[in-house]
């Protein structure tokens, strides 16, 4: 009951009984006005602009090749385990497992690539 009670009061600070619950727009308001804070020692994340660094193309390449290693490797396990584990849909189990693992692998395949199209585009890049 008391974390309930302390969840309640971060939540909702010093609320007396009767007055109103905020609403999204006196939130909004209050965030948009650098009031309400992520923690309260300090004041919420800002990005300032002299914070971001442009990275090295060679610190870049070398990150898209282990991606793309990574991604390789990936790729040769699913092999691996359809071929020792003779993967048909008669054995759901192995039949499941290793269309969860083609999943993963074309995610981080996609999400990997996307990523070093937008940095390639981005003004980040020296």
């Amino acid at each position: 009951m008391i974390k309930l009670k302390k969840i309640i009061k971060e939540a909702f600070g010093n609320r007396k009984f009767g007055e109103p619950l905020p609403t999204f727009d006196s939130v909004m308001k209050d965030h948009q006005l650098g009031k309400l804070y992520t923690d309260k020692d300090r004041p919420p994340f800002q990005v300032k602009e002299e914070t971001i660094t442009e990275a090295k193309k060679s610190d870049i390449k070398k990150m898209e090749r282990m991606a793309n290693k990574i991604v390789s490797d990936m790729n040769k396990l699913n092999k691996m385990f359809e071929k020792i584990h003779d993967v048909k849909t008669s054995n759901p189990s192995a039949y499941r497992t290793l269309k969860d693992w083609e999943n993963v692998y074309r995610d981080a395949d996609s999400q990997y690539g996307g990523w070093f199209e937008y940095v390639y585009d981005s003004d980040n890049v020296e």
